[in-house]
């Protein structure tokens, strides 16, 4: 899927994950590269519908490059093909393991 962010056509196939920067997004991608952008976390989200899943306020990833989820029913681990770990936040841990069992 082909969106347009900031002026500019991103393959969502590409992006690994997502963080928050205040007013701002930094959408990194498979190939370590990142791309700084005027539109905040929600609005990209909105935008991408729902490919990605939040794991937390400022970090959502893309479940194509999830390699392992692991956690019990109050915390909860990411980590990514691209060797990032992410912490899961506890008032998501639940969806978020759902989310990635059905992927």
């Amino acid at each position: 899927m082909t969106v347009k962010i900031s002026r500019r056509l991103l393959d969502t196939s590409q992006i690994t994950h997502l963080k928050s920067e205040i007013n701002y997004c930094r959408i990194y991608f498979e190939d370590g590269t990142y791309f700084l952008s005027s539109f905040t976390l929600t609005k990209i989200l909105k935008l991408i519908e729902n490919s990605f899943i939040r794991i937390d306020k400022i970090v959502a990833v893309n479940p194509i490059f999830v390699q392992h989820y692991e956690g019990n029913d109050k915390s909860g681990k990411v980590k990514s093909l691209t060797g990032e770990t992410f912490k899961v936040s506890r008032r998501r841990v639940a969806k978020v393991r759902k989310e990635l069992i059905t992927v």
